[in-house]
């Protein structure tokens, strides 16, 4: 009898545990009923892991979400938070490896933290979604997707209706030549989404201010970017420029690498930094000096004292000879030449014993004091100044059919000159982030530094207008170091981007990354050469499409109305 008692008492406890871990479970779920949602909105369905409730907390808060396209076409959509506009000082960042999406730090502006990206039947994005602590505790919003409608009208979604969009490239980027249409191409810039045409693209021809001009990209807040094309639909070689000028009238510096710079330098002469150089051809004829001066009117150098003519130098006696007396020189043939800086020989680089053209060299300089001063943006490029007279000319007053100019087609979108230094100490030696960037083969969209944006908002322009960096360059489908004939890019002779590349001490060069005559992109040019002038504008999202199908034979026309 106890015993059957005791089996009667277990069941009664085991009912009781059974029913207890079902109240805490029921309870659990009505309290928590959206840690798991999924909803299905126009083809698309939306998985809230961790919710749809996002909270604004003194602590870092994540949230993690997917969208995913059931359809059979291509969608759009965006991602709000709603409830929280009125919350001030709301920091987020977005993250996603499938839609390309990294935003990092912004700041909740209106509610929305995605404006929208394309998604292609089948894929799947999944989000990491992170609030920054802020002082305002416990403050609730709403997660929300939803299909993104552009106006068919703007001109953003006019040129997305009329392209093959594709979230990678058909060709490697900075490997293989990109010489067929490949379209339009999703990337992210410092505003978003943003979609760049890549190839030998055929339906991008802009007419804008009497004007032919190529569009570039969809930039990241709806804005067009386009590159100047010629006076007519056809034009070729030279006539695709504004016209040619110097980037800059100085090279001694890494300063004149930029669009803008300042001044602020001094004699190094008696530098510890000494390089291999092999300036001197073995069958050239030099002069070498004792001494040298320095010009401070003109800031160029000079020999002096005695000379030696080495019309025969490359022998043991007169290398030593001059290693020993003469150890000077401007590598030039004329004895009065003057240089931009001076070469102080210092020892011979032998080969099997016998020598050779190549010195270990000290370099003798007037440049910038440090680094800083190159970014002390006070004085205008000769390249910026020739760009500011031709949109005064070309476009500030010139106007439309209803009088209105030209310039109030245009948004004030920044330009990069990106002077991050990735090596050298950025005053007599550097390489510039651009070219360790493309190097590596990893372009950007982004500008790193502020200090390296231009626009008029930021004071660093008197107008809206530029030049195309070698990032875009590089994404449009045009390859370091190779020819390529059949972009949409190509001119056959050569041109500027805005792009610094380097400052060699052996040429003592401020050197801009630019496109050559054979269609390849090189770090090469010397700011003081004479290249081709593409300027670069960016129409306004708000500009729609009146006529055009963006081909030469029927390139967009736009209007404000």
């Amino acid at each position: 009898m106890k015993k059957h008692k005791n089996v009667i008492i277990i069941a009664l406890l085991i009912l009781l545990f059974v029913f207890m871990v079902f109240y805490i479970i029921k309870n659990y779920r009505d309290e928590n009923e959206d840690i798991v949602k999924v909803t299905v909105k126009n083809g698309l369905s939306i998985n809230y892991l961790d919710g749809d409730l996002i909270e604004v907390d003194t602590k870092e808060k994540k949230y993690t979400f997917s969208v995913t396209n059931d359809g059979s076409f291509e969608r759009y959509y965006k991602i709000d938070i709603n409830d929280l506009s009125a919350v001030k000082n709301i920091k987020y960042s977005l993250k996603s490896e499938e839609s390309k999406i990294n935003i990092e730090e912004e700041k909740l502006e209106n509610g929305n933290i995605l404006e929208y990206a394309v998604i292609n039947p089948g894929d799947t994005h999944t989000y990491t979604l992170t609030i920054s602590p802020s002082i305002q505790k416990a403050k609730l919003g709403t997660l929300s997707i939803d299909e993104y409608v552009f106006e068919q009208e703007y001109f953003a979604q006019t040129i997305i209706t009329n392209s093959n969009v594709s979230q990678t490239p058909k060709t490697s980027v900075g490997i293989d030549l990109s010489q067929t249409d490949e379209g339009l191409i999703q990337d992210i810039d410092d505003d978003g989404v943003t979609y760049y045409f890549r190839g030998n693209v055929k339906n991008n021809y802009v007419k804008f201010a009497d004007l032919t001009w190529r569009i570039v990209r969809i930039n990241g807040d709806g804005s067009i970017r386009i590159i100047y094309a010629g006076k007519t639909n056809n034009a070729t070689g030279d006539a695709l420029y504004a016209g040619k000028s110097q980037f800059n009238t100085k090279n001694f510096d890494p300063t004149y690498v930029g669009y803008k710079y300042g001044e602020n330098q001094k004699l190094y002469d008696n530098t510890n930094i000494t390089s291999t150089t092999s300036k001197l051809s073995d069958t050239g004829k030099y002069y070498f000096a004792s001494s040298y001066t320095f010009d401070e009117a003109t800031k160029k150098f000079k020999l002096d004292g005695e000379f030696f003519y080495g019309d025969n130098w490359m022998n043991t006696t007169a290398i030593n000879g001059i290693l020993s007396k003469f150890p000077y020189t401007c590598a030039s043939s004329s004895k009065t030449a003057t240089c931009d800086f001076m070469t102080q020989l210092k020892s011979n680089v032998t080969s099997g014993g016998a020598p050779t053209n190549q010195f270990k060299a000290m370099y003798i300089t007037y440049q910038s004091v440090n680094y800083d001063v190159i970014r002390n943006d006070t004085i205008d490029s000769k390249i910026k100044t020739f760009l500011d007279t031709w949109y005064e000319n070309n476009i500030l007053n010139k106007y439309d059919s209803t009088s209105a100019s030209y310039s109030t087609y245009l948004a004030d979108i920044p330009f990069c000159s990106d002077r991050t230094l990735t090596s050298g100490n950025g005053y007599n030696t550097a390489t510039f982030a651009t070219t360790t960037r493309i190097n590596n083969k990893n372009p950007s969209l982004k500008c790193s530094d502020s200090r390296d944006k231009f626009s008029v908002s930021n004071g660093k322009l008197k107008y809206p207008i530029g030049l195309l960096s070698a990032d875009e360059a590089y994404l449009a489908g045009i390859v370091p170091y190779k020819s390529n004939y059949s972009n949409y890019l190509y001119t056959g002779s050569a041109w500027w981007t805005m792009s610094p590349a380097t400052q060699a001490m052996d040429y003592n060069q401020a050197r801009n990354w630019y496109i050559n005559n054979t269609g390849g992109l090189y770090p090469w040019a010397s700011v003081a050469s004479n290249y081709g002038v593409r300027p670069v504008l960016n129409l306004s999202h708000s500009v729609k499409i009146i006529a055009g199908n963006g081909t030469s034979t029927d390139p967009y026309i736009v209007s404000k109305k």
